[in-house]
């Protein structure tokens, strides 16, 4: 890395242009192969919890809950396919392509899949209920929330390595013989 001071991107980073930054720039480029391993980790672990609840769980809550992380793996998969897109854009993509999804199953469709291979009544659902775009907006606000919490908290942590860093730097300028 060079002497420039870095200006903060984090693996969680909002794309190019979203945050006044040049994407292109090599001192500042996002670590996309990292924040593609996070997304495949949350993917996985989105996916076990919602099979968990689906086939575990016969609460009232269980269907919303499911339908919830349904739209945050849509959202963690349209990530994991654009790390530069921002994240506001993945979460109304997400919540775009439940919504689609769940008028898809109005047509009757996805029931009739369903029946001749079960497994599609997993990505596909079986019956339009209008109240799931109720859970489909919050699992994309829970996407939001929870990426912009991390890119945070990945900014903050990348922020003071660096300042330390620099602080060090400065020291060993000053005084080369203390390193």
């Amino acid at each position: 890395m060079n002497d420039q001071a870095y200006t903060g991107a984090s693996a969680f980073d909002t794309g190019p242009g979203d945050d006044g930054f040049d994407a292109s720039d090599p001192v500042r480029k996002p670590a996309t192969s990292l924040k593609r391993a996070l997304l495949l980790g949350a993917a996985i672990i989105t996916i076990v919890l919602g099979l968990t609840v689906h086939w575990s769980v016969a609460a009232a809550w269980a269907n919303p809950v499911t339908n919830a992380l349904y739209t945050v793996l849509v959202a963690l998969l349209i990530a994991f396919a654009a790390p530069r897109l921002a994240l506001w854009k993945v979460a109304v993509g997400a919540f775009a392509f439940s919504a689609v999804i769940e008028f898809f199953q109005a047509t009757g469709v996805p029931a009739a899949l369903a029946v001749q291979w079960a497994p599609a009544a997993l990505v596909l659902g079986t019956t339009f209920v209008p109240t799931d775009f109720i859970s489909y907006a919050l699992g994309a606000a829970a996407f939001l929330m929870v990426s912009l919490a991390v890119s945070l908290m990945i900014r903050w942590i990348r922020s003071d390595v660096l300042d330390r860093r620099e602080r060090e730097r400065r020291r060993a300028r000053r005084d080369p013989d203390a390193v």
